[in-house]
């Protein structure tokens, strides 16, 4: 009985410090921030809340467009984001009928402190791949401050942490703590499923 208990409580201790660990990684890519680009006679800013998952699933957030000529154009809701290390292309329809343009397509790149960049064009029809190629224009110089955060995918199976797959993902030390952490995952998973449907979640064990 003692070393069932000490079992259990060593597999919960190591199924806390995976978690603990995978939460001090990204678990969503984004694009945050703000920028001014353009001339005096046509200046724009641009700010930036905008997240998926690591692989561009479910984006979410919006992109807002102030013309310095015009004022405040509006928030727009984005339908995709494709990032790539420090790169990013966000798509945000615009709510228009022809000829009107279809979507604003926005390139960032984030350099730190040695400047970010930005490029974006007004496109129509609306692109359909997600994302569009993800480039930049090296003459492009405006002034603004974009964080671009590249998530990385993290295992959903047991078996991606075998044969050294879990070298493969972020915050792991080894395979135990990539097993540990997908067995957490699944229990909690297990428990949200018993209380969205009206039966009470199962105790550890």
């Amino acid at each position: 009985m003692r070393t069932f208990v000490a079992t259990s409580i060593g597999m919960a201790l190591a199924a806390v410090m995976a978690s603990a660990a995978i939460a001090q990684v990204p678990a969503q890519d984004s694009v945050t921030g703000s920028f001014t680009t353009g001339n005096e006679r046509s200046e724009f800013v641009f700010t930036f809340d905008v997240r998926s998952g690591p692989s561009g699933e479910s984006p979410t957030g919006t992109v807002g467009l102030y013309s310095i000529g015009a004022g405040d154009l509006g928030e727009f809701a984005v339908s995709c984001l494709g990032v790539s290390g420090n790169r990013a292309a966000v798509v945000a329809p615009l709510l228009a009928a022809p000829p009107a343009p279809a979507a604003i397509v926005i390139h960032v790149e984030d350099n730190g402190s040695n400047g970010d960049r930005v490029a974006w064009s007004f496109v129509s029809p609306l692109p359909t791949t997600c994302p569009p190629p993800i480039t930049v224009p090296e003459n492009v110089e405006p002034s603004g401050d974009v964080t671009v955060v590249d998530a990385q995918p993290l295992p959903a199976t047991r078996d991606q942490c075998k044969h050294g797959g879990w070298r493969n993902f972020p915050g792991f030390k080894n395979q135990g703590d990539c097993v540990s952490f997908v067995r957490e995952q699944a229990r909690r998973a297990c428990t949200f499923e018993l209380v969205a449907h009206g039966r009470p979640a199962r105790s550890p064990g």
